[in-house]
């Protein structure tokens, strides 16, 4: 069954020929001939802008009949083919973030496996200088050589000569498990000078 046509003036099809597309008229159509018109000429445009008026008001009282299919159809598969491609849009986007929520959970893994380890090695170089130090009664000249530089070095404090290992940076933590917050804990940093 063929959709019913819809009856439209044909000024609705048809623009006049001195308006521009928004229905104004163009002023330089009515004289292009001297900027200051004569008496005679704007008699005679006057006259012209009526004739032009009356056509106008003639053609608007005609009907035409234009089928609705062939637009109807058109709308029909441009509001599909967008319906495919916002969806689409939308998959992708799901798709992107789910990619960095993986990664996100990925390097969070990553970083407290670095950062056991960092604290790992904290504890174990803290329990060698302990050690050393439980054997500075034994007066070996290389123990108490080591004694020496780092009482030197405690007692001068850091200088930019010397290496200075990073502060760490602690792991994250999360007060509820549904997702981060923008607040860090700082209990995580470890004092390398005891």
């Amino acid at each position: 069954m063929e959709p019913a046509p819809i009856t439209m003036p044909t000024s609705a099809c048809t623009a006049p020929t001195s308006a521009d597309p928004f229905g104004r008229r163009n002023r330089d159509s009515v004289s292009s001939k001297s900027s200051a018109p004569s008496v005679g000429s704007v008699s005679s445009s006057s006259s012209s802008k009526r004739k032009s008026r009356s056509s106008v008001h003639l053609q608007q009282e005609q009907d035409v009949v234009i089928p609705m299919g062939g637009d109807h159809t058109k709308r029909d598969k441009f509001l599909e083919r967008n319906r495919i491609a916002a969806s689409k849009c939308r998959q992708r986007k799901k798709e992107w973030i789910n990619g960095l929520e993986e990664a996100k959970n990925g390097l969070e893994t990553q970083n407290s496996h670095l950062q056991m380890e960092y604290n790992g090695l904290l504890s174990e170089v803290s329990r060698m200088k302990n050690q050393i130090m439980a054997h500075a009664n034994c007066h070996d000249p290389n123990i108490d050589k080591w004694i020496e530089n780092e009482a030197r070095r405690f007692v001068q404090g850091p200088t930019a000569t010397e290496y200075q290992p990073p502060v760490p940076f602690p792991a994250p933590s999360y007060p509820n498990p549904s997702g981060p917050s923008f607040a860090m804990s700082y209990e995580g940093y470890a004092d390398e000078g005891e």
